[in-house]
């Protein structure tokens, strides 16, 4: 298997298990009884580190590879590229979009976000 082969699926990894960490804090937060507004903004608070941390780590290991100079760096600069660009689009979409989508989901919706509000 070749380097970009690994790095691939080093960031396969990367992504899933970012997405899971927080998917599942959510989930266990909710269990705990918790509003699902509570829960996402709770969730994302405390598992920020750890998910950007993962994907940061994968996101090191291939810096040597962008500049490699050796024979086939050629070859695996574009694909490096494309997988540094697709880890950090999937982090954006891990901490940001993933969130707002279990929400939605789960019915934070206007009428509830007004529920805590005294009138």
């Amino acid at each position: 298997m070749g380097r970009a082969k690994r790095a691939r699926h080093k960031a396969d990894a990367a992504d899933i298990a970012g997405a899971l960490v927080v998917a599942s804090f959510i989930g266990r937060l909710r269990a705990r009884g918790l509003s699902v507004r509570e829960a996402v903004f709770g969730a994302c608070r405390r598992r920020v580190r750890p998910v950007m941390m993962t994907s940061l780590t994968v996101l090191l290991g291939l810096v040597p590879m962008l500049f490699a100079t050796g024979s086939g760096s050629e070859i695996q600069k574009p694909l490096v590229a494309v997988i540094f660009g697709r880890l950090l689009t999937s982090l954006a979409l891990t901490l940001i979009i993933l969130p707002v989508l279990y929400a939605l989901v789960n019915g934070l919706g206007p009428a509830e976000s007004n529920l805590g509000s005294s009138d």
